[in-house]
């Protein structure tokens, strides 16, 4: 079994309330004794670390929220700002997931832009991505997934927003036949929130920001609840027995949550370090 060490990513994400507000306003760093953190000093949210043959890219939310740029390291400490890679005319352009598939030698960007997610392909992953549109409105974060076997899966947050009510984020997965067509099957709810630190009373009830990976068998569906607009935003997971689940939520969570010099931590990303671990 791989080893797993949290690895303090930048700042946490932009909150579901920017849906109908956009002003966010970043909380301070956590500064720890072990690593460099921050890894960088420009306002990066909803950190995604992909791993491309000898190097490192990190994507994320940035500010101004209207494009995204990426980050390029050897060795997961010491990045360097690269070139912006995507635009697609918004100005809440949030939560970056990039993928490589071998097959096709492309990369797919699954972004979220006013409350909805779109795909954009590029053949390199410092891009430039070429929009290809909207895909589900009502949602945000996705992240496409592919299974041992093959077999590809992409999670994303379905949210509700009503007048004078909380926001409402429940996580869903739409099985597909390639990274960027569905199979002509219904999305499936995984997750909705229902545990006591999932809900921020008269704010925000959310289950977002999805990562699922296998190891030995077992799935794990990390996601982070709350509200982002809160010190209380935190990191929980799941575990099923396939990438559909069911899924188990686990009494241990949340596993990163607020402490002291830390707050609001949330909406990660899984990367394998050049020690073979994952962080």
């Amino acid at each position: 079994m791989r080893d797993y060490s949290l690895l303090l990513l930048l700042i946490p994400a932009l909150t579901l309330s920017a849906c109908s507000d956009s002003s966010v306003a970043p909380v301070a760093n956590f500064v720890s004794p072990e690593s460099p953190n921050p890894l960088v000093t420009d306002w990066v949210a909803d950190p995604h670390v992909l791993r491309y043959e000898d190097l490192y890219y990190m994507y994320g939310t940035n500010v101004p929220t209207d494009h995204y740029h990426v980050y390029t390291s050897t060795d997961m400490y010491s990045w360097e700002r690269g070139p912006d890679i995507f635009s697609s005319g918004s100005s809440s352009l949030w939560s970056p997931d990039v993928h490589y598939d071998e097959s096709t030698g492309l990369f797919y960007l699954w972004y979220t832009a006013d409350c909805r997610i779109g795909l954009a392909i590029g053949s390199s992953p410092l891009g430039p991505f070429v929009d290809q549109g909207i895909k589900i409105d009502d949602a945000i974060d996705a992240f496409l997934f592919r299974d041992t076997n093959g077999d590809w899966y992409l999670y994303y947050t379905a949210i509700t927003v009503a007048a004078s009510e909380p926001v409402v984020g429940k996580l869903w997965v739409q099985p597909m036949l390639s990274p960027i067509i569905p199979k002509d099957v219904a999305p499936t709810l995984m997750l909705e929130p229902d545990q006591p630190w999932e809900i921020l009373p008269a704010v925000a009830e959310t289950t977002e920001a999805p990562w699922v990976f296998e190891n030995e068998g077992t799935y794990y569906l990390m996601y982070s609840g709350n509200t982002t607009g809160s010190k209380h935003y935190a990191i929980g997971y799941a575990t099923g027995s396939s990438p559909m689940g069911p899924w188990k939520k686990s009494l241990d969570s949340p596993i990163l949550s607020l402490m002291d010099g830390l707050s609001g931590p949330g909406h990660h990303s899984i990367a394998t370090g050049p020690d073979g671990n994952l962080y």
